[in-house]
Parts: structure tokens; C-alpha cells; sequence
């Protein structure tokens, strides 16, 4: 009798842990998006504009050439602001997922 009732215990765990694993699916898949999109916004931001070399970018007249310039700095700069802005929304996305993940593995938890 005893055992049967921890084989049972061990069988809800094992299908509370797959359920579990199905039901956190979209938010590690989201959480996952938005943390990649933060790093590729960050690099955009820091790697992009040297890598493009637009220093030494000829364009006449000279105004012209600073206003392109310009705009392709703010334009890249800006993807600084959207990287911080994934990296909150992945980092709240990430607690979120923890905090679940915790209290329904307390939640399956059998009792002693």
C-alpha cells in the first residue's frame, strides 16, 4: 500500500513537472526575445557606427555630410535607449518566470 502511494506521488510529480515545463513555454520563449533584442540593440548601438567607418564617409558640401552624420548617430544612439528598455522588460519577464517557477515547485512538493 505504501509504496503504491509513492509511486502515485512520484507519477503527479513527473506530470505536474511536465505541465509545468508547457505552461512556462511562451513566457521563456518572450523572456528569451526580448533579452537577445537587448543585446542585439546594445551592439547596434556600440559596435555599429565605427564598424560602418562613416568618418571617413565623402560627402559634398560639407553641411550635407554632417547632417547624414547626424542623424545616423542619434538613429544608432537610439537603439541604446531600446536596448535598456528589453533588458528591463527581459529582466521583469525573467523574475516573473522564477517567482511561478518557485511556487509551483513548492506547490508539488510532497509533504513528510
Amino acid at each position: 500500500m505504501d509504496g503504491d502511494f509513492h509511486a502515485k506521488v512520484m507519477l503527479c510529480g513527473a506530470d505536474a513537472s511536465k505541465a509545468e515545463q508547457k505552461l512556462h513555454l511562451p513566457e521563456r520563449q518572450c523572456s528569451f526575445t526580448f533579452t537577445a533584442s537587448a543585446l542585439l540593440c546594445a551592439l547596434g548601438a556600440t559596435v555599429l557606427y565605427p564598424l560602418l567607418g562613416l568618418d571617413n564617409f565623402s560627402l559634398d558640401p560639407a553641411s550635407i555630410r554632417a547632417l547624414v552624420l547626424t542623424y545616423l548617430r542619434s538613429m544608432l544612439g537610439s537603439l541604446g535607449i531600446f536596448a535598456a528598455v528589453y533588458a528591463l522588460v527581459a529582466a521583469v519577464l525573467l523574475g516573473l518566470m522564477f517567482a511561478a517557477h518557485h511556487q509551483t515547485k513548492r506547490q508539488y512538493q510532497p509533504n513528510n
